[in-house]
């Protein structure tokens, strides 16, 4: 039971749970789109969205967000001593990376009928370094936000950013890179 603006309600996880556990199974791909949980008030029930953002737009947040993982988690590993410690967190970064590797594969084979095209594939790096950079001026924008500082700045940078990025997709290379390859495998 939750108390909201005078609302009185519960959040049923029926729904929620089905969604997971159909998206985990992979029954269903459109099932993350849906993803939602019904929401009763006052003995009405409606389905409440846990994100206003398309699917294709949660899943670039997803890999923007392993990314930013990756990097504290390279920071951490550079602050600790050798050890059983280190090599435990370099295990951690290893996952890590390969669900965003995998998360990322995902995202662009969803977007091109069922396999990244090879111009798309050797474009992949820049891909990546402008997803943290999105990533990044959202935390920056958030923070400036909560300072009372202007942002109109940095709101234009990261509108720059997602533009440069539809556009490297849209257009590629006609090049090779190797480690572009390697990092969607």
């Amino acid at each position: 039971m939750f108390r909201t603006r005078g609302w009185r309600g519960t959040l049923g996880n029926l729904s929620l749970g089905a969604a997971i556990y159909s998206a985990a199974k992979g029954w269903d791909r459109s099932a993350l789109a849906w993803f939602g949980a019904w929401l009763v008030i006052d003995g009405c029930a409606t389905m409440v969205r846990l994100t206003s953002r398309p699917e294709d737009m949660e899943g670039w947040h997803a890999v923007k967000n392993l990314l930013h993982t990756e990097g504290h988690l390279v920071e951490m590993i550079g602050q600790c001593k050798p050890g059983s410690r280190r090599h435990r967190l370099v295990s951690v970064l290893d996952g890590v990376r390969g669900e965003r590797q995998a998360l990322a594969k995902r995202a662009l084979k969803d977007r091109f009928g069922g396999r990244v095209p090879p111009s798309v594939e050797s474009s992949w790096c820049s891909v990546k370094h402008l997803l943290t950079t999105e990533g990044h001026l959202e935390e920056m924008i958030e923070n400036a936000a909560r300072a009372g500082i202007p942002c109109d700045d940095l709101a234009e940078q990261l509108t720059f950013c997602r533009s440069a990025r539809e556009e490297i997709l849209r257009v590629g290379t006609d090049g090779e890179c190797l480690r572009c390859k390697d990092d969607l495998r």
